[in-house]
């Protein structure tokens, strides 16, 4: 793996059709066989480190912390987070973040199962060594923050907070935790990991960026891809809840904070009726041979009114597993299991 500086890069680069290089130099040789490869998942708010993952496959998958901050090359250091009770090479780390807080620069956030057989959100100090645990599940002696029995996944960092989905049964629930620093009034002591109930969201794949870059740290935009909303561009607004405090949150019957919002859309221009049908999924199960339940996403054209021809898609799992996402419906209907 190589990096490059684009900031004082002084290529001399002109906007015409005259080619230029960017100097380069070799932080992370090739290591492993076959088709293992770096995955570049972090560069630190300071420019002082990256971290990397080592791609095995989707079981194994190792956490690396490079220093770069220097001229000399320095060889990535793994990481093998304390208390870890999964093999090694049997642990997967993916969506390492560092904090964006220049304070905190030094904080690196991760999904990781080292801890059980369910991929958690885990905090990592690269300079104590320590971690701090806010979903993993099974070791209440962790104490973590909020105890989430699902996958977790699409992990994303900002200045102001942490957002993140959990995979429930199929369908995605979207979580968030506010984070000290100059965009709140959260302090270390009071951090809470609480989910954001965005009104007529029926669980559909989201993917979401942080508005930032415009001046508005404490804005989501989120594109929806579902049955309904295709491709369906929104904005959330949490400063109330980053700004105010946690008495803008409520809790559910299990006493479960969670954030009711509704997402404010975007005006763009209305596209033409599409011309094939759309129908919500449902959530079949049914047990396998040896015991285990397996869900399937289903969906049918005419309501299960009438029978019609059928496609099942089977695949391997748990990995990319079938979601309530858009589907095109002709005639038939579709069964998605994972």
């Amino acid at each position: 793996m190589y990096s490059t500086r684009l900031i004082d890069s002084d290529t001399g680069a002109k906007a015409d059709s005259d080619p230029f290089l960017l100097p380069s130099r070799l932080i992370a040789p090739k290591i492993g066989k076959g088709t293992t490869y770096w995955v570049p998942e972090s560069i630190s708010v300071d420019d002082k480190y990256v971290a990397l993952t080592m791609y095995y496959g989707h079981s194994y998958r190792p956490l690396y912390v490079l220093d770069i901050s220097g001229v000399d090359h320095k060889m990535p250091e793994q990481v093998n987070l304390p208390g870890a009770t999964e093999k090694v090479e049997e642990t997967l780390y993916r969506s390492a973040r560092f904090s964006r807080d220049p304070a905190q620069a030094h904080m690196l956030y991760v999904i990781t199962n080292a801890f059980g057989n369910f991929a958690s959100v885990v905090a990592y100090d690269t300079l104590t060594k320590t971690v701090t645990h806010i979903t993993t599940p099974e070791r209440p002696d962790l104490h973590p923050i909020r105890a989430i029995p699902w996958e977790t996944e699409n992990l994303l960092v900002t200045p102001a907070a942490l957002f993140f989905l959990a995979n429930v049964e199929g369908w995605q629930t979207m979580y968030a935790m506010p984070l000290p620093g100059a965009t709140s009034n959260v302090s270390a002591q009071s951090r809470v990991v609480f989910e954001v109930r965005m009104r007529d969201w029926e669980g559909s794949p989201v993917a979401y960026a942080t508005n930032v870059r415009n001046g508005k740290p404490n804005e989501l935009v989120v594109q929806f891809n579902s049955f309904r909303m295709n491709g369906f561009l929104a904005l959330i607004d949490f400063s109330s809840v980053f700004e105010v405090g946690n008495a803008q949150l409520e809790r559910d019957e299990q006493g479960n904070l969670y954030f009711p919002v509704t997402p404010r859309a975007y005006h763009q221009a209305t596209p033409s009726s599409p011309q094939f049908q759309v129908h919500p999924p449902k959530l079949l199960k049914f047990k396998s041979f040896d015991g285990l339940e397996v869900p399937c996403m289903y969906y049918h054209p005419k309501e299960g009114k009438t029978a019609v021809p059928v496609v099942i898609n089977i695949h391997g799992g748990p990995a990319s597993q079938s979601t309530a996402e858009t589907r095109m419906l002709v005639p038939l209907f579709s069964i998605h299991c994972s």
